[in-house]
């Protein structure tokens, strides 16, 4: 989630882009849904053979 947050410290700093808190939510769900996916156990069912 830190990262959400610098991402969006960063952006105030570059021209033609600009912070925002919508942004940051929006950054905050998409690091935690890969978060989510990432630790998905595997499974036989998820294996393609």
């Amino acid at each position: 989630m830190v990262y959400a947050f610098l991402d969006e410290f960063h952006q105030s700093f570059i021209p033609f882009r600009s912070a925002s808190v919508t942004d940051l939510i929006k950054d905050m769900t998409g690091i935690a849904w890969y978060g989510l996916q990432s630790n998905r156990p595997i499974t036989d069912k998820t294996i393609q053979r």
